[in-house]
């Protein structure tokens, strides 16, 4: 929450601010799907799912999640959309 509250400090007012995030809900389809977006073969492609999977995925936040933050941060508008495995967070001052 204090890094959404200095982001509304710093933000000029009418300014938004994204933050792209990992979709802690993504599936293993939208990751497989992700993956083969970018062309990866090989050792590569296994190393990124695995790190998706296992490190990235624990870490990242829900749509709920988000929605909880900013409910505590200044931001009163906002818009958070699900695009495969990412969540991306409208914050508008």
């Amino acid at each position: 929450m204090k890094a959404l509250n200095e982001m509304y400090r710093v933000l000029k007012q009418g300014g938004i601010s994204l933050i792209i995030d990992m979709n802690h809900e993504a599936s293993a389809e939208d990751i497989e799907n992700e993956i083969k977006k970018t062309g990866m073969k090989g050792f590569d492609k296994y190393f990124v799912k695995f790190s998706f999977k296992n490190f990235l995925k624990q870490g990242a936040y829900t749509k709920e999640g988000f929605e909880q933050l900013i409910r505590e941060s200044y931001f009163k508008d906002y818009k958070i959309r699900k695009e495969g495995i990412s969540l991306y967070v409208y914050l508008y001052k």
